[in-house]
């Protein structure tokens, strides 16, 4: 009997941890991780709300200097209509890049959320799973009866934590894709050193 339990409780060693559960045992492990992250996404979002308020800034800005320059023009004021004219050329061209940093923004924090809520879930699976695949085969020993329904619950937490890795290889790239998302780590890295 001693020997049954044995080969069912197995010697082999762990196999290799996916990204998926690496990332949960950081979390886990390093709760000062899980509050930087959770810091992050939130300092993210107040910078979202700051890029949001200085658009609507510029589209007001924008509106009053083109009621001006067409107030100008009607009082034949040619000179400050072009200024107004060069005033609401920079307005847009800064709205665009500030557009610009909000998607990027949002798109980094909808990363962060993913990968934050991915993590919490890895963390209840990926326990779950390593319990079924250890006790199961003892159960099923001990009750023949079970073994169907436990080796279905276990592909299901296989399936699962096995489609949250894959998705967690594609949404948490580790390298800079392009020359723009290292111009938005340095924009974020900025921000950090504003706010510290």
């Amino acid at each position: 009997m001693s020997g049954s339990f044995a080969r069912a409780w197995g010697r082999a060693g762990l196999p290799k941890p996916g990204l998926g559960e690496r990332l949960k045992v950081l979390l886990k492990r390093n709760p000062q991780l899980r509050l930087k992250v959770m810091r992050t996404i939130r300092a993210l979002e107040k910078d979202i709300r700051r890029l949001n308020a200085a658009l609507a800034k510029f589209e007001a800005m924008e509106k009053e200097y083109e009621a001006k320059a067409k107030e100008a023009l009607r009082a034949g004021r040619e000179n400050l209509a072009k200024a107004l004219a060069n005033s609401i050329a920079t307005i847009r061209d800064y709205t665009k890049i500030i557009l610009f940093m909000k998607i990027c923004f949002e798109g980094i924090c909808a990363r962060l959320k993913l990968v934050f809520e991915m993590g919490n879930i890895m963390v209840d699976l990926t326990p779950l799973r390593d319990i079924v695949k250890i006790v199961g085969p003892v159960v099923a020993k001990f009750m023949p009866q079970v073994e169907g329904s436990l080796g279905m619950v276990r592909d299901v937490l296989d399936t699962l934590v096995s489609e949250m890795e894959d998705i967690s290889n594609t949404i948490t790239p580790v390298e800079l894709q392009n020359e723009d998302a290292s111009k938005i780590l340095e924009a974020l890295s900025i921000s950090i050193e504003r706010e510290a």
